[in-house]
């Protein structure tokens, strides 16, 4: 058996399709993994092996498993691969990781990094999570600039009280 150097999969809720291409990109083997099955796939292909993959909910976690296996993952948003899938009347799961591997081979193709844990915890934030950060940013920009102009601020009056310093110098 020939080892794949790049490795397309399109990621689906339950079921994954994966196209192994050579190193001339010459298609090699196409299967259909189940989550679990999918995962033991990944284990047994050679350290260094691409696997190229469409950004999507769950791409940055299989990003993350490829990492602890020694592979190299490629995240492409879905735009980038959408010029190579064969045509509209076939879009399936086969074609899709198809148009991933091919995608994947250009040299100009931009990708994403996998993002951590955190990061995707923070993007995921409701709207109200983000404008109480908003706020609490709010303030602090506030309180540092009166702490940096050495003022008292009352924001009942809205108007500036001179410090200790400045009743003491005039």
């Amino acid at each position: 058996m020939i080892n794949p150097t790049l490795v397309g999969v399109d990621l689906d809720k339950h079921s994954f399709a994966v196209c192994e291409v050579n190193h001339t990109g010459r298609v090699l083997q196409r299967h259909e993994f189940k989550r679990q099955a999918f995962a033991s796939y990944l284990v047994q292909l050679p350290a260094g092996t691409k696997v190229a993959m469409e950004a999507c909910g769950g791409a940055h976690y299989w990003a993350r498993k490829c990492l602890e296996f020694g592979l190299v993952p490629r995240i492409m948003t879905a735009q980038f691969v959408k010029p190579f899938r064969k045509g509209k009347a076939a879009k399936n799961d086969r074609n899709d990781a198809e148009a991933i591997t091919t995608a994947a081979r250009q040299g100009n193709m931009r990708k994403a990094t996998p993002e951590q844990r955190w990061i995707q915890a923070l993007d995921q934030r409701t709207v109200y999570g983000k404008a109480l950060v908003a706020i609490a940013n709010k303030h602090a920009r506030q309180i540092w600039a009166i702490w940096a102009h050495d003022v008292d601020y009352d924001p009942c009056a809205g108007k500036r009280h001179a410090t200790q310093a400045e009743t003491t110098a005039a």
